[in-house]
């Protein structure tokens, strides 16, 4: 999934939640922000059938993510940060799983309802190397098409040419 050069490769949730309630709330809270990711948030959700919550009150924390409120719940949304800022902790299998993002190119997004973290999105920046690969072909497709066309019009240039000659070595001798 790709939407604005930004993929969620894996949405995980922690012990007592699924991972549609997981993306419900962050596509709730992100809805109306700015973030990059946004775009394919709110595609995944649509993709998966999910239905998005009136948030209210909703607040852009600039470097750490966005807070509103679900159902009178307060619910963050956002990085790292987020957490020491709602002050909850990560569960063993969460914070496990999400050790893995500096080397893997992984960030992640962590969902907080009323302090407790019911989970976490992995968003990926770039491009999967089939999407690379398929990328490729087409820009080879058309760098092809481009130097056929250019031979073509050289080709019908050179006709012309000749035709010019012969035209006036005909009339001419």
């Amino acid at each position: 999934m790709n939407a604005g050069n930004y993929r969620i490769t894996r949405i995980v949730a922690d012990d007592g939640h699924a991972e549609g309630e997981v993306l419900q709330v962050a596509a709730s809270v992100l809805y109306f922000s700015d973030f990059p990711i946004v775009p394919a948030l709110l595609e995944r959700a649509r993709r998966a059938g999910v239905a998005q919550l009136p948030a209210e009150k909703f607040e852009r924390v600039p470097g750490v993510g966005a807070r509103a409120l679900l159902g009178g719940a307060r619910v963050a949304v956002g990085g790292r940060a987020i957490l020491a800022g709602e002050s909850a902790a990560l569960l063993p299998a969460l914070h496990e799983y999400s050790r893995t993002a500096p080397e893997s190119g992984v960030s992640f997004l962590f969902v907080v309802v009323s302090g407790v973290c019911i989970g976490c999105i992995a968003v990926q920046e770039g491009l999967t190397k089939e999407e690379k690969e398929t990328q490729a072909q087409h820009q080879n497709a058309k760098h092809k098409k481009q130097i056929h066309s250019r031979l073509t019009a050289l080709a019908l240039w050179l006709v012309i040419a000749l035709a010019l000659v012969l035209y006036f070595l005909y009339r001419y001798l």
